[in-house]
């Protein structure tokens, strides 16, 4: 790991310039400590917090929010300097605050390509409170070792920090933050202690005249030592910039390093070309050596080599950085001769001066929620890699389910080469949604090494674009990508069984066994994974009816694909996710998989019990067939604990427990028959980032069996189940417990009579908005419904599944009570409809929120939100509800939308919200609908749809 961190929360003979009124101007220099108090007070209201976030991954950079600090360097024309890793190179918002608390927006104006400074422009006439508006001349040249120091900012997000130290060091290499980070070089940078951390990023190093000398840019994460860029190359920017030109940048795309004369000689510096150098360079202490050049550069055709010791550019003497610099910047275009010394020979180069703007990226194409451009100069470098291919600043959905990770570079696409991002969009453009393309690339962590994976074409869950940076504007623009071309109709396709070796009953399953992948664009519902696996069960062959997990299928939102016998996989539709059962039903198309001789499951009439003989059979993540003789060790409730991340959660069952730890992501209990006696799920126990998962037998006869008999029967499977339930958490309760809460041996006798564990019924949790909460109350013992006594859950379950409304005896307070209950049809535990808005994923509550706390607030929840949007910036926080924006209620998404579209770019929006444990907070968050658009998904029979809500009047 990186030993160095940028300051932020997550990176010619110059002169002073002053471009405002300058901090104790016309005062003499401060000759003492006490002095410094007048300096500051000058210097502080021109020093100003930064909030900005990173909108979407580019280049180095990761999307997100952080805090850094800004100076301003000429209050006319309102530019603000700070660090290259503020500005970023990528698609940014971002706000300052200055010292009397007036905030204002910034439009990201310039970020150098390797050096660690950039300037925000804003609008002077933007700040009423603050005049005159001060700015913080640059004097690079005032820089000494032992001066003393004062670095002003916004240190560890505290607003204003003021750390004093003395400058140490001018002639420091520049930091390296890591392989995979964009390193400064070509520069010295200057050293202190002055401790500075998160936050401080941009800060003015300031000596005791008010003037800055340096900017704060790094530090050692195991010191106090931080790292200050000089001035210089800022000066020279700054006064092309006010001046409203352009800021060449010039280079050989090469990384120098200035090299002591110990070292030089082992280089093979001979001793008479030593004693020419230190004569030509009295003060120096060593020369420029070549530390790397770019892979593919013309320089590196013209034969410039690492280890070169630089001797002379364009005929004069070069020892340090600044002159080759400002040489490079004023020859873009052109050619220049640099002579090197090389094994003790004089070596003349003539190399092309590139366009160091040209070949950092400045645009991307946006893919199924990934980010492409082309590869990074930087990671270029460190990576020895040439600029070829496009880079994957993050993979999304659909190169991530291909398999792909993050710092690939495509190579070809089908075969074809992808040499530009140009070429790349082209090739993408031009297959339709759902088609699988075959890519090749390299990680630039281990470059030697191909990859050859498989992608699916997604132009359905996300728009495909193209975006460059507009520096006029400050904002990228946009242009989408033409249509995807229509899909080509599927053909057939066949395969012959896995094979399942000796085992008649792995044989016999092998026909209904299927693996079923799913991929998910947006995680709704509290998911936390984006991309399943598990094993799937055929139930109607004819129909292509699949009985999955709901640990692998846990919403109806994103993509879900089956495979059959390892060979080949079709798309199927979500039909069915049972609201309180660990199980769903997904539906391909029969004609697909041609002559494959699949079958319906044959499900068993006998219950499982304990010690009952089993076996087991399912598949790997290979998807080869495992079977294992056992036994039943037995069948009891099970339960799932309430996390602090809602999501799904399995209630009211009873599962089958075998006495071997099984291997495989699913399968079938059957008995010697090849009959199916349960299936073998996957359970979310607590769903967290870190998802752990136990598994367990669905008993058929008590369980999938009702269900199925009741949803197989209809000739339309879209139609509503004739069938009821509860929104209702039970337990149990020991008949020994009962009678604590007073029931009687009447009772106690009935409940034995059919309880093989001597349990009852009670009820945990009832959902807020159920029609149950009318009926029932936590901590209630369920003792029959219409008059027949029940003890399981499986008894209470077929006890409601006919009736609209039922009569409940409870034990409830001491004494039986009698209560009319009304059920609930039972409809799939689905989401047809949510909100993206300021990167928040705005929902619906789900039945697992309403069985979370007592009183649900009546809002909009905020499922989860997007790193680096609007909402991550200004603090708004997942897993609470908007019950109210602006003081109108929004208690469902149609009054939540209606006032959304009334809010414009730059307005602020009052957000009140409702934490899980009841907590209100306001937030307020600025709009940017330019980044952020409001955007609507709605479930139109099984498709999705995607809707731009436009805002009124913007």
């Amino acid at each position: 790991m990186a030993d160095y961190v940028s300051d932020d929360d997550e990176g010619a003979p110059s002169q002073a310039i002053p471009t405002g009124p300058a901090p104790g101007a016309g005062l003499p220099p401060p000759s003492d400590e006490s002095a410094w108090e007048t300096t500051l007070a000058g210097a502080i209201p021109a020093i100003v917090s930064i909030s900005f976030a990173t909108t979407v991954p580019f280049s180095t950079y990761r999307a997100g929010a952080s805090h850094a600090t800004g100076f301003v360097v000429d209050a006319v024309k309102g530019l603000i300097l700070t660090n290259a890793h503020v500005v970023r190179p990528g698609p940014v918002i971002a706000y300052a605050s200055f010292s009397n608390y007036e905030e204002i927006e910034l439009c990201p104006l310039y970020r150098d390509p390797v050096h660690d400074f950039g300037f925000f422009a804003f609008d002077p006439s933007a700040l009423k409170f603050l005049d005159p508006l001060p700015a913080i001349p640059l004097a690079p040249d005032l820089a000494r070792v032992g001066i003393p120091i004062r670095v002003v900012g916004n240190d560890a997000a505290e607003k204003l920090s003021i750390l004093h130290s003395t400058l140490a060091r001018l002639d420091r290499p520049a930091p390296f933050y890591g392989s995979s980070a964009a390193n400064d070089f070509n520069t010295f940078y200057y050293q202190a202690a002055s401790g500075t951390s998160g936050g401080s990023s941009g800060s003015p190093v300031l000596d005791r005249s008010g003037a800055a000398i340096a900017l704060n840019a790094g530090g050692k994460s195991s010191a106090a030592s931080s790292f200050y860029l000089p001035l210089d190359r800022p000066a020279r920017a700054l006064a092309l910039l006010a001046a409203g030109k352009s800021v060449p940048r010039g280079t050989l795309t090469t990384v120098f390093a200035h090299k002591h004369y110990d070292e030089l000689r082992r280089l093979g510096l001979s001793p008479d070309d030593e004693a020419a150098a230190r004569a030509t360079f009295p003060s120096g202490n060593g020369l420029l050596v070549v530390s790397k050049v770019l892979a593919g550069s013309a320089s590196e055709a013209a034969g410039l080599a690492v280890g070169d010791i630089v001797w002379t550019l364009n005929g004069v003497p070069l020892n340090e950085f600044l002159t080759l610099e400002a040489v490079l910047d004023e020859s873009v275009g052109n050619k220049v001769s640099l002579a090197v010394r090389r094994g003790g020979e004089l070596v003349e180069l003539c190399l092309p001066v590139v366009d160091l703007h040209a070949i950092t990226p400045a645009e991307y194409v946006s893919f199924s929620a990934g980010i492409f451009h082309a590869v990074p100069y930087h990671i270029a470098l460190n990576r020895s890699i040439p600029l070829e291919g496009v880079y994957v600043c993050s993979a999304g959905h659909a190169l991530g389910s291909g398999g792909f990770a993050a710092g690939s570079v495509i190579t070809a696409i089908n075969g074809t080469p992808v040499p530009d991002l140009d070429t790349f969009e082209a090739q993408l453009a031009g297959f339709a949604d759902g088609t699988k393309v075959t890519l090749h690339a390299f990680n630039v962590a281990d470059p030697s090494r191909n990859v050859v994976a498989i992608a699916i074409i997604d132009r359905k869950w996300f728009p495909m674009a193209r975006h460059v940076r507009n520096d006029a504007t400050g904002v990228w623009d946009t242009v989408l990508s033409p249509p995807a071309p229509a899909p080509v109709p599927r053909a057939p396709q066949s395969t012959p069984l896995l094979d399942a070796g000796t085992s008649r009953i792995a044989a016999a399953l092998a026909p209904s066994l299927v693996v079923v992948r799913m991929a998910i664009p947006h995680m709704i519902d509290g998911v936390v994974s984006s991309r399943f696996i598990g094993a799937g069960l055929i139930v109607d062959a004819a129909r292509g009816l699949v009985v999955v997990d709901r640990g692998t299928v846990p919403i109806s939102l994103g993509d879900v694909r089956i495979s059959f016998a390892n060979s080949f996989d079709v798309p199927a539709n979500v039909l069915f996710l049972h609201p309180i059962h660990n199980f769903a039903i997904v539906q391909y198309e029969p004609s697909l998989v041609g002559s494959t001789p699949v079958a319906s499951a044959t499900l068993s009439s006998t219950p499982l019990t304990a010690g009952a003989a089993t076996h087991f059979v399912g598949l790997n993540a290979d998807e080869t067939l495992i079977t294992r003789a056992s036994s039943v060790t037995k069948v009891a409730k099970f339960g799932m604990r309430r996390s602090k991340a809602p999501a799904f959660r399995q209630i009211n069952i009873e599962t089958v427990r075998l006495d071997l730890t099984l291997s495989s992501i699913g399968g079938v209990l059957v008995d010697d028959d090849g009959a199916v006696q349960a299936f073998w799920a996957a359970f979310l126990a607590k769903p967290s980032k870190t998802v752990a998962e136990s598994a367990g037998g669905i008993p058929v006869t008590s369980v999938l069996a009702p269900f199925l008999d009741v949803y197989l029967s209809r000739p339309i499977l879209t139609e509503p189940v004739p069938a009821n339930t509860a929104h209702v958490q039970l337990w149990t309760v020991s008949l020994r417990g009962a009678r604590a809460y007073g029931l009687t041996q009447a009772w106690v006798d009935t409940l034995a009579a059919i309880s093989r564990s001597h349990e009852a019924l009670k009820v945990e949790q009832v959902a807020f908005s159920s029609p149950a909460a009318d009926a029932l109350a936590a901590g209630d013992i369920v003792l029959a419904v219409d008059g027949t006594p029940v003890a399981t859950f499986a008894g209470f379950a077929a006890a409601i599944a006919t009736a609209p409304s039922v009569s409940l005896t409870l034990w409830r307070g001491g004494s039986q009570i009698e209560v009319p209950m009304e059920t609930t049809p039972l409809v799939s535990d689905e989401r047809a409809r949510f909100v993206y808005w300021q990167g928040a994923l705005l929902q619906p509550s789900f039945l697992e929120l309403q069985l979370y706390q007592k009183d649900m607030p009546r809002g909009v929840y905020v499922a989860r939100l997007h790193a680096g949007s609007s909402a991550h910036l200004w603090r708004l926080v997942s897993k609470t509800w908007i019950v109210a924006i602006n003081n109108v209620p929004t208690p469902d998404l149609d009054a939540c939308l209606a006032v959304l579209r009334t809010l414009k770019t730059g307005e602020s929006a009052r957000l009140h919200t409702v934490s899980l444990r009841g907590k209100t907070v306001v937030v307020t968050l600025r709009i940017n609908n330019e980044y952020w658009p409001t955007v609507e998904w709605l479930r139109n029979g099984l498709e999705w749809e995607r809707r731009v809500v436009e805002p009124l009047n913007e």
